[in-house]
């Protein structure tokens, strides 16, 4: 499949087989590029998405030894949503070692004032009040264990302006600082947070600018073509790249950078340790 990546040879990955990771938005693009990656890494994985269909087909995708992975159908809009995923992924594995809040809707696009408030707020719950229910759930588990990593997938539509996708650029800001306020609470606990944006990749919008522009309308002509001409410019991230490195933070040796917003492009080596930093 096109999401297909190549990563368990990675040695800095040695560590991940036999932990348990959920994945939230598992049917999506990213997500099945990250589920594929970490099950051929030898994670025991637990993927949640609202089409059981689509979750099941996800599952099927992905060789696996049996029995370890678990697929739990729920909608982020419903704060029990995750509590659920949790309690099974406890009662199957017996413990949850990491958190990727993968899941996100992009929300109405035009001008703030123009577009409906009820989709507006819609996606402000599923994009931020999901992550926190995420958080919530694994969080008691984690903390128990003195034990966890949660990486929130984000955007630099969190750190920039992204004029006429108002909502989806606000709840990226705020899952940010989440993320930034989490650290620290979670210092004492051993548990390391992160703020994770991919890059722009051929599994999401910008790998199809005019499917993109005719699904949602007219507003969505600007973005379509500043998606074009990041293609056309090499803006892409490869996806091996930004699965690789949202691996290494499930890893352990990303800790020390907890609560930082990174990137796929980030050198993680250098940020721990400046010396280790690639002289080119």
């Amino acid at each position: 499949m096109s999401g297909s990546v190549d990563v368990p040879g990675d040695p800095r990955l040695a560590v991940l087989p036999g932990r348990t990771v959920i994945i939230t938005g598992s049917t999506g693009g990213f997500g099945r590029a990250i589920s594929r990656a970490l099950a051929e890494a030898g994670t025991r994985l637990v993927l949640t998405a609202r089409d059981p269909d689509a979750l099941d087909g996800a599952a099927r995708d992905l060789d696996v030894a049996p029995g370890s992975i678990l697929t739990v159908p729920g909608d982020l809009g419903d704060p029990t949503t995750m509590d659920r995923v949790v309690a099974e992924t406890v009662r199957r594995f017996g413990r949850v070692d990491a958190l990727v809040n993968n899941a996100a809707v992009l929300g109405p696009l035009g001008p703030m004032w123009t577009v409906d408030e009820r989709s507006w707020w819609h996606t402000m719950e599923i994009n931020l009040r999901g992550v926190a229910h995420g958080c919530r759930a694994v969080l008691p588990h984690m903390t128990a264990r003195g034990s966890g990593r949660i990486v929130n997938v984000v955007s630099s539509a969190g750190r920039t302006r992204w004029p006429l996708a108002s909502a989806y650029s606000v709840s990226k800001a705020a899952v940010i600082t989440l993320t930034e306020n989490l650290a620290v609470e979670l210092r004492r606990h051993a548990i390391a947070v992160f703020a994770y944006h991919p890059g722009l990749l051929s599994v999401g919008m910008a790998g199809a600018p005019h499917e993109f522009a005719e699904r949602h309308g007219r507003e969505a002509d600007a973005i379509a073509t500043w998606l074009r001409e990041q293609v056309r410019s090499g803006g892409c991230t490869p996806l091996r790249t930004a699965v690789t490195n949202l691996a290494l933070l499930l890893t352990g040796a990303a800790d020390p950078l907890s609560g930082r917003y990174l990137t796929a492009q980030d050198d993680l080596v250098s940020l721990i340790d400046p010396r280790e930093a690639d002289p080119r």
